[in-house]
């Protein structure tokens, strides 16, 4: 959904769980609450030797303008 917003909450992770969005890459630890741009190119990678399980929660502002990378209005 282009004007969602989306925040991963890691429950079973591992440090070689690696999250790009755009130019940024991150790890994120068990509990910790990050919001990702969806709206970008991105992707993730586990080279570690368990799966992750990431609790994902999607929201929306009511009425809130969405900008592409222009700076345009798109909804």
């Amino acid at each position: 959904m282009m004007r969602s917003h989306r925040v991963h909450i890691p429950i079973i992770s591992n440090a070689d769980v690696l999250f790009h969005v755009g130019d940024t890459s991150i790890t994120m630890q068990e509990g910790e609450m990050r919001e990702i741009n969806n709206r970008r190119e991105h992707a993730v990678e586990n080279q570690g030797a368990i799966d992750r399980v990431h609790l994902i929660l999607d929201y929306v502002i009511p009425g809130e303008k969405v900008r592409d990378t222009k700076g345009n209005v798109i909804c």
